[in-house]
Order: structure tokens, then sequence, then C-alpha cells
């Protein structure tokens, strides 16, 4: 995201997490505009582009939705939290979720959830082939984890994206509440 405007600093740069439900209570500061009451999930950035703080917030929601078929209504298709290291996607259609670790995979590569990562090349079950890695494939990424520190993480994740869910009324969790990722 780049903002420019009288009074604030030129050239600055942040690594901090903001959601674009921060933008309206940015605006509305910065114009000197009364926040409305109804604009109350967002943060003004305006302390952040200043230099006063270095964060806004801990961690970011997100939701993606889409048309079942084009031109139909909206369902959702993923939910998912971040923190500045880590990030848990829940798809809800197929029921499953991935875990990131952003400080040592920024590109996504390494889904510590995936379970063929501990299983031999070539496993096999019931007369079907589960995994075998292509010799063009790229070495595998996954920094060294134990499973209890997995664990840890995708729990706390885990509680705040149901925290999210909950605070924003998702109509998911009538439908299909996420259940654990471990």
């Amino acid at each position: 995201m780049i903002i420019n405007g009288p009074g604030l600093p030129a050239g600055g740069r942040s690594e901090a997490l903001v959601h674009h439900v921060d933008l309206f209570p940015t605006l509305c500061e910065l114009t000197g505009v009364p926040r409305p009451a109804s604009a109350c999930d967002g943060f003004s950035l305006v302390p952040l582009m200043r230099g006063e703080v270095a964060r806004v917030r801990e961690e970011v929601f997100c939701e993606f939705v889409s048309p079942e078929v084009h031109g139909g209504p909206m369902r959702h298709t993923q939910r998912a939290v971040r923190t500045e290291r880590w990030k848990l996607t829940w798809f809800p259609q197929i029921g499953r979720y991935q875990l990131f670790d952003l400080r040592h995979d920024p590109h996504e590569l390494a889904d510590l959830l995936v379970p063929w990562r501990r299983r031999q090349r070539g496993y096999v079950a019931d007369g079907v082939k589960l995994w075998q890695r292509e010799k063009w494939a790229p070495r595998d990424l996954r920094p060294v984890y134990t499973q209890a520190e997995i664990a840890e993480v995708a729990a706390d994740l885990h509680r705040r994206l149901i925290a999210h869910m909950e605070r924003n009324a998702d109509p998911a969790l009538a439908a299909q509440r996420p259940p654990s990722p471990v």
C-alpha cells in the first residue's frame, strides 16, 4: 500500500500488518473528519506513517469469497489469520488447513500441516500411490520443527481464527465450525 499526502513524511516504509479496513479510519484522521461509530474495526495508520508506533495490529483476519457459478451468489471459500510470522488458512469446502512460517518460507512453499512430509518416496496404501517426489521438484524447504511446535502454533492460530469468525458473526460457524487443525 502506498499513501502520500500533505503532512506525511516522504519515503517512509513499514513491514507492519495492515488491513483494508484501516483505510477509512486513516483517511478520516488525515482529513480531519470525525470517525463514525460504524467504522469500529479499523485502525488509523497515521501514527504508523509518522513513525510514532511500529505496528497497529498483531494479526489480520482474511476472507475470500467467490461465486459458485459465474454471476451467481457469493460463497466463502477460505478464511485465514496471519501474524507477522505465521499464516493459517482454512478451506471449508475441502475441510483442510495450510500453515506457513512466513519468516522462513515467505513464498509459502512448505505447508507445515501436509501429512506426506512424513511419508517415504513411493508410499503406497491400498495399492494407490499417495506421493512420489518428481525428480525436477525443488528441495523440501520445510524448516525443522517438532510436531509439538507445529501443534502449538496451529492451535494458537486456530483460536484466533475462531475468535475473528465469532466477532464477525461468520455464517460458516453455524454451517461448519472449523475443527482443530491438529
